[in-house]
């Protein structure tokens, strides 16, 4: 944690995984409650998610060599979150569905970046220290990983809980609707603003280019 460029890179990450977490915890209430769907509605609002994931993963790669990683991995943060926050104020329908495939590309980006910027400052800290540390960061990276994800999810169900959702199936109030729509949309905008603004800190090392980036 000592590294300044691990540690910044990770506490960014963390962030938008903090979004991704509640945005995944909240789909399935989001298709039924705030879409009147049914289970055919969650997978197509997921598949709305991760299809463009898929198909623009190869996008990002070829604008990391134009760009380079970090603003790359910004402009993803970037369209995720203004995905995310535009969810607030779309009106249900076929404009939802869009608008989550934008989440989509942004979050291509977002899970591509990080992990073709963490080799460099592996790299890096091998070449000023001596020491190879490869195993432990990783470790903490993926320790953070599986908890930003985790604690999203956490904040999803708090928020439904503090605005009246009741399980079972049965009608929602306009209230606990309200906060599904919050849970997927103001709230991980706001947790994926803070990744944006940590990653605008974060300094790549000078020694080294991503291959990411030269491949």
């Amino acid at each position: 944690m000592g590294n300044r460029a691990f540690r910044r890179l990770l506490v960014s990450y963390f962030g938008k995984l903090l979004g991704v977490g509640t945005v995944l915890a909240a789909v399935p209430f989001m298709a039924r409650y705030g879409l009147g769907g049914d289970e055919r509605t969650v997978t197509a609002l997921f598949l709305s998610l991760v299809g463009p994931a898929i198909l623009t993963m190869p996008v990002w790669v070829l604008l990391a060599r134009r760009i380079g990683t970090k603003t790359g991995y910004l402009a993803s943060l970037a369209c995720f979150g203004v995905g995310a926050g535009l969810l607030a104020i779309a009106p249900p329908g076929p404009l939802t569905f869009a608008v989550v495939g934008v989440m989509g590309v942004g979050y291509a980006g977002s899970q591509l970046f990080p992990f073709a910027m963490l080799p460099d400052i592996q790299r890096d800290e091998l070449h000023r220290t001596g020491i190879a540390r490869e195993g432990v960061m990783t470790g903490v990276w993926l320790a953070f990983d599986k908890a930003g994800i985790a604690l999203g999810a956490f904040v999803a169900a708090q928020v439904l809980a503090a605005t009246g959702f009741v399980e079972g199936g049965v009608a929602q109030t306009p209230q606990a609707v309200a906060g599904i729509r919050l849970a997927i949309s103001v709230i991980p905008a706001a947790f994926v603003a803070f990744g944006f603004v940590v990653g605008l800190t974060y300094r790549p090392p000078a020694r080294h280019e991503t291959a990411l980036a030269t491949a």
